[in-house]
């Protein structure tokens, strides 16, 4: 059975280093460190599962020959460690995957910036994908964990990483804890997300405990012993090498140790935003960070375009490479002067502009063909196509419950379709709900390339979205009643049926204009609802 009970997860102190030169002095301690752990654990024994978390920027910088030679200096204080470095040519992606070899250590994927603060989906995608070309090109490997800069998630993450092909990641017990539904031994289990990622509980607790020297590592080893589960601690790495010897020299409480009996059966659960304690989310939206978020932001946007309509790939590299290091930048709080941006700046003129010539219609529906529930989707397909031979640019977001694309033209009617944040809750309104954020999400992307003057909504099963979009677009909002819940029951008699009841009133509040499809229908919403007839 596996003898290795405890998960240590080595990130570094500064997440992100530039590459240009005078930004390395800081880099160098860290890099000796380093060098002096993997020294060690070539020469030891050792029954801890230690994973490292690297951003690219790391490998990158560690195959360029000026790196070695700067770094061969400052080595010379340590001759031990700088004949080490000579033995394998000064070559650390080399040394690293020797040690993947041997297993003496593992590698996790990590993004360049904080995937939370992406505001498009192509920005996160492509954070994704940097992570892995770049492992895939310095160290030969896919690695099937992911870690989180600063351990910081959000709902909908997960969705990516199983994009990708990632098994596992790793979130904060703490944020488990409060999962829903809450699952057992109070966050300390592994969980799975609403995608079927599997969720690996970071031990704040211990973690905390195991960074305070003062806590002797048997009676650390004692409380860890009772978790009923793997315990997975993060560390930083001046911790990590002092602890190391001192978890060595407990080998025979580290021997007698079976890993915990995990869960056979783990758990789905909705999990909220999450970060480790070191970090909180507003400490990164600093007064001196906020013009550098704005440019970051900015780029982002401009990438998201490009990479839309241009065909250019070396430019888009280009475009794409000075976006990731501002990103990588402002995550490890460094602020980006106008010299960046206006390296960039030039580069998005690549855009191939497009005159706004036809007004745009953003019609959000639940239902769109060839995705076919019950009438609607017949109706709004008719309607989205003959609005585009009247001369509108029609966009439809829409649900994606099958293997359709995400985005795609048909008829003349653009199409982009969301998968709901929660897509196998059995619950119906949980799953309304997490279309409505879905499709909210994608919305705000859409805003950033086209100019809309209309929302239209069908039903309330698209509510939420369209009186958010109203509000953020500041656009108006028409809305068609196909169909009240009163109507299909012949009044309100259940407490489903009033909460719908409650939300058709309040989108025909939200709304400058109410269609309907007969004057029957008219009649029934001017009785339900109380308006004049001179808004339907």
């Amino acid at each position: 059975m596996d003898k290795q009970p405890i998960t240590i997860i080595l990130q570094p102190d500064v997440h992100y280093y530039p590459k240009q030169v005078e930004y390395w002095p800081d880099l160098y301690p860290f890099v000796h460190k380093l060098l002096q752990l993997f020294h060690h654990l070539e020469n030891t024994r050792h029954y801890v599962n230690i994973q490292i978390a690297l951003s690219s920027s790391y490998y990158q910088i560690f195959e360029s020959p000026e790196f070695q030679k700067e770094m061969d200096t400052y080595l010379k204080q340590d001759q031990e460690v700088l004949e080490y470095w000579h033995g394998f040519n000064k070559n650390i992606n080399k040394l690293i995957s020797a040690l993947l070899q041997r297993k003496s250590i593992q590698v996790l994927a990590t993004s360049t910036g904080i995937l939370p603060y992406a505001t498009t989906s192509v920005g996160t995608q492509l954070q994704i994908r940097n992570s892995l070309t770049c492992l895939q090109k310095h160290l030969q490997i896919k690695p099937e964990g992911f870690w989180f800069p600063y351990g910081m998630y959000a709902p909908g993450l997960d969705l990516f990483l199983m994009d990708q092909a990632f098994s596992h990641t790793f979130i904060s017990s703490e944020t488990i804890k409060f999962a829903d539904p809450p699952p057992i031994h109070e966050g300390r289990s592994i969980v799975k997300s609403p995608h079927g990622l599997t969720i690996l509980p970071i031990h704040t607790d211990f973690s905390e405990q195991f960074s305070n020297q003062r806590i002797e590592m048997k009676d650390w080893l004692a409380q860890t012993s009772a978790s009923s589960e793997e315990v997975v601690i993060y560390s930083d790495i001046s911790t990590l090498l002092a602890r190391l010897e001192e978890l060595e020299k407990m080998d025979l409480i580290l021997q007698g140790s079976e890993k915990g009996n995990l869960s056979q059966t783990e758990e789905n659960v909705h999990l909220c935003q999450s970060f480790l304690p070191e970090v909180t989310p507003h400490s990164l939206f600093s007064k001196d960070l906020a013009y550098s978020w704005t440019y970051v932001h900015k780029m982002e946007q401009l990438v998201e375009r490009n990479s839309t309509y241009h065909k250019d790939e070396s430019m888009m590299d280009e475009l794409i490479d000075e976006w990731l290091d501002a990103t990588g930048r402002i995550s490890t709080g460094l602020t980006i002067d106008k010299s960046s941006y206006k390296r960039f700046y030039p580069l998005k003129e690549v855009h191939l502009e497009r005159k706004e010539q036809k007004r745009k219609v953003l019609l959000l529906s639940w239902e769109y063909p060839p995705n076919l529930v019950g009438g609607l989707a017949r109706h709004v397909g008719a309607l989205a196509e003959s609005l585009v031979k009247i001369g509108f640019e029609v966009h439809v977001l829409t649900a994606n419950t099958g293997e359709l694309p995400e985005t795609e033209a048909v008829n003349g009617v653009f199409i982009h379709r969301v998968e709901p944040l929660n897509s196998r809750d059995p619950d119906f309104l949980r799953w309304i709900g997490g279309l409505n954020l879905a499709m909210e999400r994608k919305a705000r992307e859409l805003r950033f390339i086209h100019s809309f003057s209309l929302i239209h909504a069908h039903d309330w099963l698209v509510g939420a979205c369209a009186m958010s979009l109203k509000t953020l677009l500041n656009i108006p909002l028409v809305t068609t009643i196909h169909a009240t819940e009163s109507g299909r029951n012949g009044g309100i008699f259940t407490e489903m049926q009033s909460f719908i009841h409650k939300k058709e009133k309040q989108l025909i509040e939200h709304s400058e204009h109410i269609i309907v499809c007969s004057v029957y229908m008219k009649n029934e919403v001017i009785d339900l609802f109380q308006h004049s007839e001179n808004k339907i």
